[in-house]
């Protein structure tokens, strides 16, 4: 089943390509909900492209989107792990290979 294949998929912090000072950046800056322009760090044009074939096409959508894994009982590992899975299965984004 899909939620069998969904939990397979683990985040990795330390393989993410995204250094700390840029993701720090990324979280100073304000957001304008615009995928381009916002910059997420790991998130380039295939991504977004991709991103936008699923119906995704704000940096609000994809934040929405990454809250919509959290539930009771869910530690923040299988969050993580939950949104990977998505982002490497549904979306078939680079940035479920590279996620930050």
């Amino acid at each position: 089943s899909n939620s069998e294949k969904m939990a397979t998929a683990v985040f990795d912090p330390s393989k993410s390509q995204a250094g700390a000072d840029t993701i720090a950046d990324f979280l100073r800056r304000p957001i304008s909900g615009d995928l381009k322009a916002d910059k997420i760090p790991g998130v380039g044009a295939a991504s977004i492209k991709a991103l936008e074939a699923v119906g995704i096409t704000t940096t609000y959508q994809l934040f929405g989107k990454y809250l919509s894994f959290k539930g009771e009982g869910i530690t923040p590992q299988e969050h993580a792990n939950l949104f990977y899975s998505w982002l490497k299965n549904d979306v078939k984004t680079a940035a479920g290979y590279t996620a930050t």
